[in-house]
């Protein structure tokens, strides 16, 4: 589900929840922003380059597509790409409460559902 591309080591997969690292030689600087410039638009590239930080999506062809997230980690770029689903599941397939279909019908603001086993923690 994630590809992650981060300097000084080689390319990492989740699969299945579990994070493979690829065999091969540790990535350079030039790789990861090759691989940037690869699969964003060169405004976003440039984006990148002033404000050392990017959210963006790409595709590939018409079957996949990713959120794409580039940042500055200890000095060095870092992407890190997640599949998003071509179809969006509805709130019956995600097994989520009835109440949902009314609540997203709401055209009027913004809708904050927060989980109650977590009302306690600060950092939500």
């Amino acid at each position: 589900s994630d590809i992650h591309l981060k300097v000084g080591v080689p390319p990492v997969y989740r699969i299945d929840g579990a994070l493979v690292r690829l065999e091969g030689p540790p990535l350079r600087e030039e790789d990861v922003l090759d691989m940037l410039a690869a699969i964003a638009p060169p405004p976003d590239v440039e984006k990148f380059k002033k404000m050392m930080e990017l959210d963006t999506s790409c595709m590939l062809g018409d079957s996949v597509r990713f959120r794409v997230n580039a940042c500055r980690d200890d000095g060095n770029t870092r992407v890190v790409m997640r599949t998003i689903p071509m179809k969006i599941k509805t709130i019956d397939e995600l097994g989520l409460p009835p109440v949902l279909h009314a609540i997203s019908q709401n055209r009027d603001g913004q809708r904050q559902i927060n989980d109650p086993r977590r009302a306690h923690r600060r950092d939500q």
